[in-house]
């Protein structure tokens, strides 16, 4: 599938498991640069994804995340 990212710039929330990992696997497969944020790092990190630890119900965290 060609979903026409390559070059984009994607931040994922609830990456280490589940919908949240998959969707990060898919969108750097198609080309994107990842970031994917999750109060507990992935079990198997993945490849190529940049991981930030945060746990975005904190007022201050969005605005690390992005930084």
């Amino acid at each position: 599938m060609d979903l026409n990212l390559t070059g984009t710039r994607v931040l994922i929330t609830g990456a280490s498991s589940g919908i949240g990992y998959a969707t990060a696997e898919l969108f750097h497969s198609e080309g994107a640069r990842v970031v994917g944020v999750s109060r507990r790092a992935p079990e198997k990190p993945l490849p190529g994804v940049h991981h930030v630890l945060a746990d975005l119900g904190t007022p201050d965290a969005p605005g690390q995340v992005v930084a």
